[in-house]
Formats: structure tokens, sequence, C-alpha cells
């Protein structure tokens, strides 16, 4: 497939603004602290705060989870009340990524969605490996259904993230105990095979390196998360391999044609349509992982955010429940 022309030009400048080899720490802790700041810095760079999405209001809080540990959360607001309620987990590889990382894609869907967005600043890898992201996320999930059905915000209640956000919101959808919670869900190219070579997976060969998802970090981020290899064949790790996915909700999939993980994202989204799951895919072509991330630098990825906006509003109008309650519609696949 055809790189687009603005990805190889963001591609570019991402190589130059990378530390040269005579900059870069090979002690744990240094390369760490250097990928988050590069993530913080990337987004910034790609998608300044002068041209985000404008939205009503943007509220930070913590949310509590049951020991009462607090997990920073942001809300955004759009103009009207809101027809439904997005949980939302940015991308990093488990490892990196925040709020402020989170705030492009957030607002985009939120403005041009018509969605409050509870973006949630989980517990990051290695210093938390699996499962505390994905209890994070349940507990934010289940704050949210709360607010729903006390009329503080407006329901259906949704999950969805990108890349590593994707993969946590992919295994929260799954979860028994939320299954007459959530009324959809939204994966962004996301990562939902973490075992050790997967078969059948042609782009991840195909877009290997130069594409801006190299496999080295891809490795990093999987043990990070899952330092134990038994638990990457886990389905509460790799929804990819679930028995179970007719319990998911009705789902958006979205996949970058240039992304390494393009692959397991549609056989994902095909393993769920075989299921009775309601489901849209929305391909990419020629963009890559992270681009809607990039909406600053490319009118292709603008398009792009504006897609995944339309498809959550066709989710929410045609699957998801209509009244301000966190109940999903069981209505069959199209």
């Amino acid at each position: 497939m055809t790189l687009d022309a603005d990805m190889a030009r963001v591609l570019e400048e991402q190589r130059a603004r990378s530390p040269r080899a005579d900059e870069q720490t090979t002690d744990m802790q240094g390369l760490l602290a250097q990928l988050r700041r590069q993530h913080e810095e990337g987004v910034q760079w790609m998608t300044p705060p002068a041209v985000r999405d404008r939205v009503s209001d943007v509220e930070d809080i913590g949310l509590e989870d049951e020991e009462g540990a607090r997990v920073a959360s942001r809300i955004y607001r759009p103009d009207a009340y809101g027809q439904g309620t997005l949980v939302w987990l940015h991308g990093g590889g488990w490892m990196t990524g925040s709020l402020e990382t989170a705030d492009v894609v957030a607002r985009a869907l939120c403005a041009r969605a018509g969605l409050v967005v509870v973006s949630v600043d989980y517990r990051l890898a290695p210093e938390h490996p699996w499962p505390a992201a994905v209890d994070d996320a349940r507990n934010a999930v289940n704050w949210v259904a709360k607010k729903v059905r006390s009329r503080e915000l407006p329901g259906p209640v949704l999950v969805g993230g990108d890349s590593a956000g994707g993969n946590i919101a992919a295994v929260i959808a799954l979860e028994p105990d939320l299954k007459d919670v959530l009324g959809g869900q939204v994966l962004v190219y996301p990562a939902v095979r973490l075992d050790a070579e997967p078969p059948g997976l042609p782009s991840r060969a195909e877009y290997k390196e130069g594409f801006g998802l190299e496999p080295n970090a891809l490795e990093i981020a999987v043990q990070a998360y899952a330092p134990r290899a038994q638990d990457r064949t886990d389905p509460r790790v790799s929804p990819g391999l679930s028995t179970e996915l007719a319990a998911a909700p009705p789902t958006i999939v979205v996949t970058a044609g240039c992304d390494p993980l393009r692959d397991e994202g549609n056989g994902y989204a095909d393993a769920l349509r075989a299921a009775g799951v309601p489901v849209q895919l929305i391909e990419l072509p020629g963009l890559i992982h992270g681009c809607l991330d990039m909406t600053g630098q490319s009118s292709v990825a603008d398009r792009a955010a504006s897609e995944v906006a339309a498809a959550l509003n066709k989710l929410v109008r045609e699957y998801a429940s209509p009244v301000d309650a966190p109940m999903r519609s069981r209505r069959s696949a199209p």
C-alpha cells in the first residue's frame, strides 16, 4: 500500500527530531524517561493546542477506585448536553502517554461526535504492569455508569482507545460484569495480539520498520506490560484470542493501511462480526499508526478523525440505548 504523502513527511520529521545515536541512553530508567518525553513533545508538535478542536468545557478530576486511590481523569463536554459518554484510554504502548497526549483525539471526538469524553490517565508499565491499567479502566467505566444512572452524565456509556488504549478497551468490553453497562466500543488501531509471533499477520512484516511503530519498541512495550510470557496468551491481555466475542457490544474498529497492527485489527473486526456483533470497520489507506494525533499536520488524518466521529454517531443512533441509561442494545448484526 502506498504511503500517504503527509504521512511520509511526518515520518521524516519524526526521524529528524529523534535523538541521535550518541544521545540515546541504554539505561532502562533513562530510556523510559526519554520515550515518555518524546511522546509528549511529539503530540505537541504534531497538533499544537491552538489548532485542536474546541469544546464547551474541560474539567480535571480524580476518580477513586475501590481502595480509595485516585486516578487522574479529564472530562470534555460538547456544546450540547451530549448524546453519550465515552471513556477514552490513550495509546503509548502501556508505558507512555497521559491526559496531555490524549487531548487531541479526546477533543476531536467530543466536538465532532457530540459526546462527553472522560479521558483516563491509567497507571503505566513497567511500574504498574497488567492488570493495573485494566483495573483503572474498569473503575472509570463503573464511575461513568453511576453518573449516567444519576443523570449527571448522558448515556449510553461507551469505551474506546487507540493502540494500547484500544487493547485495554477491548478487554474491558468483554468483561461479563460490564456486558449490560456498555453501549459500544471504538478501537483505534488496537493491539489485540500480544502473544509471540502471531500467525497470519503480514502487515507486521510489511511495515516492520520505518512506519512509526518499530518492532523493538513493540517488544519492549509488551514485555513491560505483561512481563510473564504466559500472560500474553490470556484473553484479558490479548483479546484477539478470546472465544467469548459474542459478549462484545456494538463495535467500531479503525485500522491504518501502513500500520504493523493493521491485520490484527482487521482480523478482530472479522471475528467480532462472525460472532454476531455489529461492527463498523474503518480502514484508512496510506495512513500510519498514531495518525489521529496528526490532524494538525495532515488534512487526510483530520478527515479520518471526522469519519470516526461519524461512525460513533451511527453506533449511538442505531445500536446503543437512546435513553440516558447504561444499557446496550442486543440488536443483531446487519
